[in-house]
């Protein structure tokens, strides 16, 4: 083993002593450029404040609240363009930033962009639905706006045409063009349910399952009878729930809590879907089946769980590539007991 000289070591301990210092005055720099244009965001003194929140952007241009406290004196300063442009740079760099969203969404608003601020609160809900009560008046206000474009039968021969595009980019796979599409049909009429539907059916195979969640639940709220077969919000609400069960780490006390409220939703809306169109239940009970069978998984009833999967395969081999991962995880879980 090779050992280094001690000037050699003193050398790499002063090269990394250095390192050390740069990274932390790099960092130092940034918070200094933020706490000064904090500072004169406070006394009103908006363009000063922005070249310091953008001195400290140009020093740290992967943080996200930096973008989003120069977001804020935009705003107050009236430019909401450059507003509405950097509360858009925040949500790239963080898609978790509500603030950003609920933010972004009144500047829409303020700028006529109805169809956009409902979709910025509407995001902003389905990460935090305890916002529903708080957001919901927004969003009745900017659906009110958007009802005064839709008494003229242009608007809505206008309506169906960006509908029928948005299913032909569905088709083809060009989920983000069909959303965009089935979003500006939906800013004409915003009672325009199977606009809602097949944009809940793009955002889940977008993997977008809180976007498709909140689409469908508009669906089911405009028409509670609604027919599945239209375009099944129900079902593809079921779906995204499911989804977002999967995405829970089972092993943990919480994770397991957050999936069995999903796979419960989930099974309440494929009940409530057969319910409407009795025929469709087979379809359903397949997806019914399985997830009582996933909620028998993390109850730690592996060989119960592992039973209603391998019947399901017996009677339906075209199923086999979809349990057959549960199944094996199951067993493993059965290996350790």
């Amino acid at each position: 083993m090779k050992v280094l000289s001690m000037k050699h070591a003193l050398s790499v301990l002063i090269l990394l002593m250095s390192s050390v210092t740069f990274v932390c005055g790099y960092n130092n720099d940034a918070n200094t450029y933020m706490n000064q244009g904090s500072d004169k965001h406070t006394a009103k003194d908006y363009d000063g404040a922005i070249a310091d929140y953008t001195q400290a952007i140009m020093i740290d241009p992967g943080n996200a609240d930096y973008y989003y406290a120069r977001a804020g004196v935009k705003k107050d300063k009236g430019d909401d363009d450059g507003a509405i442009a950097d509360y858009t740079r925040t949500i790239e760099l963080n898609p978790q930033s509500i603030y950003a969203y609920y933010c972004r969404g009144d500047e829409r608003m303020s700028k006529g962009d109805y169809a956009g601020a409902i979709a910025d609160w509407e995001k902003a809900i389905a990460l935090v639905p305890s916002w529903k009560e708080k957001l919901q008046p927004k969003i009745d206000a900017a659906q009110a706006k958007l009802m005064q474009k839709t008494a003229a039968p242009a608007d809505n021969a206008q309506a169906v045409d960006y509908f029928n595009q948005g299913d032909a980019e569905f088709r083809n796979g060009d989920y983000d063009g069909a959303i965009a599409d089935y979003t500006r049909a939906i800013g004409i009429n915003p009672q325009y349910v199977n606009a809602y539907c097949n944009r809940a059916q793009a955002k889940y195979d977008k993997k977008d399952y809180d976007g498709a969640i909140v689409d469908a639940t508009r669906a089911i709220e405009l028409d509670p009878n609604l027919d599945p077969s239209k375009g099944d919000a129900c079902y593809f609400r079921g779906k995204a729930e499911d989804a977002k069960g999967d995405l829970n780490d089972v092993t943990d006390v919480l994770g397991a809590g957050y999936a069995k409220k999903d796979y419960n939703d989930a099974i309440a809306d494929w009940e409530k879907a057969i319910a409407l169109i009795p025929f469709l239940k087979l379809t359903y009970q397949y997806l019914i089946d399985k997830t009582h069978a996933k909620l028998d998984f993390i109850n730690g009833d592996y060989e119960k769980a592992i039973a209603s999967w391998e019947q399901a395969i017996q009677r339906d081999a075209t199923v086999k590539e979809d349990l057959q991962p549960w199944i094996d995880k199951a067993q493993a879980k059965l290996k350790k007991t």
